[in-house]
């Protein structure tokens, strides 16, 4: 069963992008309101983290090109 509190929607399911919400009988596991498949919470938000941080990327400088 699914928790009913505010805040149910986590992230896209990445099989049908469907909601996910947090499983109220399995800790740690989101669960999709489409597909009811259920997944790791800890695999989603790291589907959500970038793999290079924002901070560290530089434009690149001298670049040839039309003027």
């Amino acid at each position: 069963m699914l928790q009913s509190s505010s805040g149910l929607y986590r992230a896209a399911c990445p099989v049908c992008l469907g909601d996910l919400a947090e499983d109220e009988q399995e800790e740690g596991w989101l669960v999709c309101l489409i597909c009811a498949r259920s997944f790791p919470a800890a695999d989603i938000e790291a589907l959500d983290e970038p793999l290079i941080p924002r901070a560290t990327l530089t434009p690149p400088q001298n670049l040839p090109g039309a003027a």
